[in-house]
Parts: structure tokens; sequence; C-alpha cells
């Protein structure tokens, strides 16, 4: 981690991360769920929409537990 001092060498090592061959694929909000703070932040500094996409992913998750814990909460009413 500490040779991502240039916006290539962190596209490069997020490249990799995401096609490591092999067959092997991953999405992109995979990757930003478990990619440590500081990489993220190196990621982020050179492509924004990193960080647009990780607050657009927050915002839906929280609505979407939201959402989900009221209707189990009517469910449960409803069948009482």
């Amino acid at each position: 981690m500490n040779d991502l001092h240039t916006e290539e060498d962190v596209r490069g090592f997020l490249r990799l991360c995401l096609d490591p061959g092999r067959g092997v694929e991953r999405a992109p909000l995979q990757l930003m769920k478990v990619m440590p703070q500081a990489l993220r932040d190196a990621a982020e500094q050179y492509v924004p929409q990193l960080a647009e996409l990780r607050e657009a992913t927050l915002t839906a998750t929280t609505a979407t537990t939201t959402i989900s814990v009221h209707m189990r909460k009517a469910v449960k009413v409803a069948s009482e």
C-alpha cells in the first residue's frame, strides 16, 4: 500500500483487485466494502465519483434497512 503515490499506481492496483485473473472478477461495490480506509482515501482522491458512489450506496442501504424494519413491524402487527 505504500507504493500508491500516483493516480496510475492507484488505478493499476484497483484494476488488479477487480480482475485478478484466473476468471475471478469482483464488483466495485464489493471492493469498496472491504477496502482499507487508506486505500479508499487514495482511490477517492483520484476518482471522486467513488466517494459519490459510496455515499449513494450508504444512503440506499440505510433506506432499505429502514423500510425492511417498518415492513416487519407492520407484518407483526397485522398478524396479531
